[in-house]
C-alpha cells in the first residue's frame, strides 16, 4: 500500500470559517490511533449498495503536538478509486483533509477566555477525533463533519444551527442534574417517558432524537432556502423575457395602426411618432393609450391624393392639378398658395415642407 509523501493537518487551534474552533489539547485521539480509518469526504459505506464507496486507506505517523493534529495517509492499492485519490494527492491537486469530530459531554464552551476575536460559535474544549477524510476543502476552511447522536453530519455553509443545538443539548444535560423530582417528572412527561421506569439510556436516546431532529430541520431549511432563491431567479428571468416580448408586441401593434393612418392620409408621416408616444405614455398603461389613439384616428378623414381627386372628379380638379405642378416660389409669386391651401391642405403642407424642411406641420 503506497504511503504518501505528504503530511496533512487534520485539525488545529485556529478559528474555522464556520465561526468555531476545536482545541488540539482537548482532542482525544486514542480511538483514532487504534483504528485510523481514512475516508473520502466522510462518505461511509453502509452495505446497502454494491457500488458504494469504501474506505480508501488509513493514517500513519499520527502526531498531536504544537497545537496541531497531523498524519500521513496510506492508500489502499487494491482500490482503483483510492489510487486515483493517491495520484491527485501526490500531484498536489488535493491538499486538504477534514476531521470527523464529536464533542464530549460538557465539551463546548462560550467562556470569553476560550473565545477568539470574531468567533461566533462555541469552542470545542473536549472532543473525540473519530476519523479523518481526504477532501477538496481544508478543515479550517469549513469541511468539518460532526457526530450527532451516533451519525456524522457534514456541516453546510451555515453551521450555527447544528452547533447551537449541541450547546442547547449540553445545557439541558447540565440542568437535568439540577432538576427537582417534580421538575424531572415534568420533563420526562414531555419526552413521553415514565418518570418511575425511564432509564438513563432512554432519556439520552430521546434527547438525542430531538437534537438530530433539530439538525435535520436546519439542513432542510438551508436546502429549501437555496431552492427558493434559485426558483426566484428563474421566475425573474422568465418575467424579464415576457416583458420584453410584450413591449415588442405593443410597439409593432401601435406602429401598424399609426402607419396605416398615415398611408390613408389621415395624418402626415411627421405626425406618426407623436401618436406612438401618446400610446406608450398613457397614465393607465399601453392598452388604454392604444385605445385612445385608435379612437382619435378613427374620427379622422383621409385627404385624397391628387390622383384620387382627379380620378374621382370635382369642381376644382383642373385648378388643383395645375397648382400641384407649380413650385412653392411660383405659387408664392402668383398667389396660388392660398388657393392650394383651400383646395387641399395636405398638398399645401407638402409644398411648405419642401420649402421649409424644419417647419412643423400644422
Amino acid at each position: 500500500m503506497p504511503k504518501s509523501t505528504k503530511r496533512f493537518t487534520i485539525s488545529d487551534d485556529r478559528l474555522n470559517s464556520h465561526g468555531f474552533r476545536m482545541l488540539t489539547d482537548g482532542a482525544d485521539i486514542s480511538d483514532f490511533i487504534a483504528n485510523p480509518i481514512m475516508y473520502w469526504m466522510h462518505v461511509y459505506p453502509t452495505g446497502g449498495k454494491p457500488d458504494e464507496l469504501l474506505p480508501i486507506g488509513f493514517w500513519e505517523d499520527i502526531e498531536q503536538k504544537d497545537g496541531k493534529i497531523t498524519a500521513v495517509p496510506n492508500f489502499d492499492d487494491g482500490d482503483t478509486f483510492a489510487m486515483k485519490i493517491y495520484g491527485k494527492v501526490e500531484h498536489g491537486t488535493l491538499r486538504a483533509c477534514s476531521a470527523g469530530a464529536e464533542p464530549k459531554p460538557n465539551g463546548l464552551s462560550v467562556n470569553p477566555a476560550d473565545m477568539l476575536p470574531g468567533q461566533t460559535l462555541p469552542t470545542f474544549t473536549s472532543w473525540w477525533l473519530r476519523e479523518a477524510s481526504i477532501c477538496d476543502r481544508g478543515s479550517n476552511a469549513g469541511a468539518v463533519a460532526l457526530r450527532v447522536n451516533g451519525k456524522m453530519v457534514q456541516l453546510s455553509d451555515d453551521a450555527s444551527e447544528v452547533i447551537n443545538s449541541l450547546l442547547k443539548n449540553q445545557k439541558l444535560d447540565m440542568k437535568l442534574t439540577q432538576l427537582t423530582a417534580g421538575g424531572l417528572t415534568a420533563m420526562l412527561a414531555a419526552l413521553k417517558l415514565n418518570a418511575e421506569t425511564a432509564t438513563e439510556q432512554e432519556v439520552t436516546e430521546e434527547v438525542g432524537k430531538l437534537v438530530t431532529l433539530t439538525a435535520n430541520q436546519a439542513s432542510a431549511i438551508h436546502t429549501l432556502t437555496t431552492e427558493k432563491s434559485d426558483l426566484e431567479g428563474k421566475v425573474t428571468e422568465v418575467q424579464n423575457k415576457l416583458d420584453a416580448q410584450v413591449k415588442l408586441s405593443n410597439q409593432t401593434k401601435i406602429e401598424t395602426l399609426v402607419n396605416g393612418a398615415a398611408d390613408a392620409r389621415k395624418i402626415t408621416k411627421e405626425e406618426a411618432p407623436l401618436y406612438v408616444t401618446l400610446a406608450h405614455n398613457h397614465k393607465d398603461g399601453f392598452d388604454a393609450g392604444f385605445k385612445q389613439v385608435e379612437d382619435l384616428l378613427e374620427k379622422k378623414v383621409g385627404v385624397p391624393s391628387v390622383q384620387d381627386a382627379l380620378k374621382n372628379g370635382g369642381e376644382s380638379k383642373d385648378e388643383l392639378s395645375g397648382l400641384v405642378k407649380l413650385s412653392y416660389d411660383e405659387l408664392f409669386s402668383n398667389g396660388g398658395l392660398t388657393k392650394l391651401k383651400a383646395l387641399s391642405p395636405i398638398h399645401f403642407e407638402e409644398k411648405m415642407a419642401e420649402k421649409f424642411p424644419n417647419r412643423k406641420a400644422k
